[in-house]
């Protein structure tokens, strides 16, 4: 037989600010490739999310952005208002901060890599 207590727990649904946390942190934490929109437009996709060291909570999303992805920013998750997980896209707030971060490594290479290798002749 099960309590009372137990059952009226189970089954009286929570507040709705306490769900839309709990769903918002869930998801925050798995948003890795989601695409990074503000009010303007996009602004890049999220490369990793960072955590807080306790209690571990999303802290930072780490975000690349640039025509060949070549830059990093990173970005308050305070600062995120919105995620759809079904379109794969985090809305950020009006006026949200960013921080510039060194230039993704290998970028460059990669690009050349790709421009420059199928032009040589085969070593066969």
């Amino acid at each position: 037989m099960i309590p009372l207590s137990t059952l009226l727990a189970a089954t009286t649904p929570r507040p709705a600010s306490t769900q839309f946390a709990a769903g918002h942190a869930h998801w925050l934490a798995r948003c890795q490739g989601f695409r990074a929109l503000s009010e303007d437009g996009g602004i890049g996709v999220i490369e990793r999310v960072g955590y807080a060291s306790s209690p571990p909570r999303a802290a930072f999303l780490l975000v690349r952005r640039g025509i060949l992805g070549s830059s990093l920013v990173l970005v308050e998750a305070d600062d995120v208002l919105e995620i759809d997980p079904r379109r794969r896209t985090v809305h950020l707030r009006p006026g949200y901060r960013e921080t510039a971060v060194a230039p993704a490594p290998g970028v460059m290479s990669r690009l050349l890599h790709q421009l420059i290798a199928p032009s040589l002749p085969s070593r066969s």
